[in-house]
């Protein structure tokens, strides 16, 4: 009438839900630790970014040929052209009357990161920046040569 062969071939349903438990607790586990990793390199790039920010504002208050304390904005560096436009970028970077960069503030367009230190070899990076951070100023800014003329 029936034929019962023990003919077993596959997974049964509880072998199979073991495995999904076991794949899902894996993944619970390591999640947290990559989502770091990931959070840590935007961090470290948009650090980068700045340091690179910085030497293109030494290089236009060496051009430029300022003697005085004053601060140079993202958007000058970008309207003067010495540097790439980096769409949603603000802030500025201040020297000294020796030209010496002694502060800066630069924040991605989203608030996200703000970027401020001493040097360009002194940067910090702070997430959740609030929207009046790093903005760019309006007064105090150095007078700056056009790198294309």
């Amino acid at each position: 009438m029936f034929d019962l062969k023990k003919n077993k071939k596959g997974f049964t349903l509880i072998e199979l839900l073991a495995v999904i438990v076991i794949l899902s607790v894996l993944i619970l586990i390591a999640l947290p630790s990559v989502l770091n990793i990931m959070n840590k390199a935007r961090r470290d790039a948009f650090k980068d970014e700045v340091a690179s920010i910085a030497s293109a504002a030494e290089n236009a208050y060496a051009v430029s040929d300022v003697s005085s304390s004053c601060k140079i904005s993202f958007d000058q560096l970008q309207k003067y052209n010495y540097i790439d436009e980096k769409s949603g970028y603000s802030g500025y970077i201040s020297f000294d009357e020796n030209g010496t960069i002694s502060e800066i503030k630069i924040k991605n367009s989203n608030n996200k990161y703000l970027a401020s230190g001493n040097n360009k070899n002194d940067i910090s990076v702070d997430t959740n920046a609030g929207s009046n951070d790093g903005n760019d100023p309006t007064d105090g800014l150095c007078t700056l040569k056009n790198l294309t003329s």
